[in-house]
């Protein structure tokens, strides 16, 4: 499954900067990661100068798996999309954007309690019926939680420090 990440450097962010700030993670959290990638574009900055683009990018695995589907006539449906905006700015340029499952902040990794399902049944074009009669009012509340839980980590974050929204899979 592909989740959007948000991570919060000190420095600029490059593949080695973010590298470092993922390694601690790799297995127990994502076993590849790219910037942006279905989530680009989702940082709306203040002034687009200074900003970072990495744009969709798929592991060779997952552009064979689509060409063998399109070769049979199928189309997999990909959550997330091109947002009008960038994938890494600094905190103080930060207007809206993406709200990431998880956010790496001070090296430490922080996410919500649930995986909210609303958003993956909505991507995949599932209803209601497909996931079951559930109205997800826990989900929500936590979602909730998670929001007000991430809005303070990034309040608490300098506004010189960067801010990217990463896909990782796990």
């Amino acid at each position: 499954m592909h989740f959007a990440v948000l991570v919060v450097t000190k420095d600029k962010p490059t593949e080695d900067v973010l590298a470092a700030a993922l390694a601690p993670f790799k297995d127990s959290k994502w076993d590849w990661w790219t910037l942006g990638g279905r989530y680009t574009g989702q940082l709306i900055p203040h002034d687009v100068a200074d900003t970072v683009t990495g744009g969709h990018d798929l592991p060779e695995i997952e552009v064979m798996v689509d060409a063998m589907f399109k070769k049979d006539g199928m189309v997999i449906q990909r959550p997330g999309s091109t947002g009008p905006g960038v994938d890494a700015l600094q905190l103080g340029n930060f207007k809206q954007g993406q709200a990431g499952f998880a956010v790496v902040i001070d090296g430490r990794w922080h996410e919500c309690e649930v995986m909210p399902i609303e958003p993956i049944v909505r991507a995949y074009g599932l209803d209601r019926c497909t996931v079951g009669s559930r109205d997800y009012t826990e989900e929500r509340a936590a979602v909730k939680r998670w929001d007000a839980r991430l809005t303070a980590l990034m309040d608490g974050a300098p506004d010189d420090h960067w801010v990217s929204v990463v896909d990782i899979h796990n």
